[in-house]
């Protein structure tokens, strides 16, 4: 797992086996986090899938999270939202 320059950012799920090695990992190619909302996971699994734009995909989430929070005490602003890409850390401005 060197550094690769073309790639340098990369993120890992890592879990232990219960055999030797007991440290696995897999790369993590594409990712987002948000609170569990199953319709947009679908529309966003589709979105990234149809390979859509950053933006397109920001737009949907910062729109359910907007609707997620006009709905539920709990979920409310403000809302902060982040890149990390190649090229390393982005706050992305609503």
């Amino acid at each position: 797992m060197g550094r690769d320059p073309e790639r340098p950012y990369r993120s890992y799920f890592m879990w232990t086996k219960k055999r030797l090695p007991q440290l696995d990992r897999d790369e993590i190619g594409l990712a987002y986090s948000v609170p569990r909302m199953m319709g947009l996971e679908v529309r966003l699994n589709r979105l990234c899938s149809a390979n859509t734009d950053l933006n397109n995909l920001l737009m949907e989430i910062m729109e359910s999270m907007e609707e997620k929070a006009g709905r539920q005490e709990e979920t409310g602003p403000p809302f902060s939202y982040a890149l990390i890409s190649r090229d390393g850390f982005k706050k992305m401005e609503p």
